[in-house]
């Protein structure tokens, strides 16, 4: 089972990602979280498998709990997603160790065919060129 943790200060695109989640078997959702101090302190008891992770959150940012997953659960795959798909913040955020980067108002299908395949029991390689950093 793929234990997930959604960070997302919305929570009408919580909703979303929850109905998504939802379908797709194998998978689990561990808690959902709008800020960086109470996600943080989720994926410290927890250890989940994935973070759900958006950029802008009510308190503290996305790269605050980046930092964290990244150096203390190695093991953890990140995906971001963002309104703010800028390539900078894409480079920034797979620099710092997220396995993707998407835009969530347009890349919900790639979104969707990623998490199932990590629920299959797949890797997180790059689903799309949404995904890979820019130049």
């Amino acid at each position: 089972m793929l234990r997930v943790i959604v960070v997302e200060d919305s929570p009408c695109v919580r909703a979303v990602w929850r109905m998504m989640f939802a379908e797709i078997e194998g998978l689990s959702i561990a808690g959902e979280f709008s800020s960086a101090s109470a996600a943080i302190d989720a994926i410290r008891r927890e250890a989940p498998d994935l973070v759900f992770l958006d950029v802008q959150l009510i308190e503290g940012s996305g790269m605050d709990v980046m930092r964290v997953v990244a150096t203390e659960y190695p093991m953890t795959k990140v995906i971001m997603v963002s309104n703010f798909a800028d390539p900078i913040f894409r480079r920034r955020y797979m620099e710092a160790g997220a396995c993707a980067f998407f835009d969530k108002s347009h890349d919900l299908a790639a979104v969707h065919r990623m998490v199932v395949g990590l629920a299959e029991g797949g890797d997180a390689a790059p689903a799309d060129q949404l995904t890979r950093p820019s130049a």
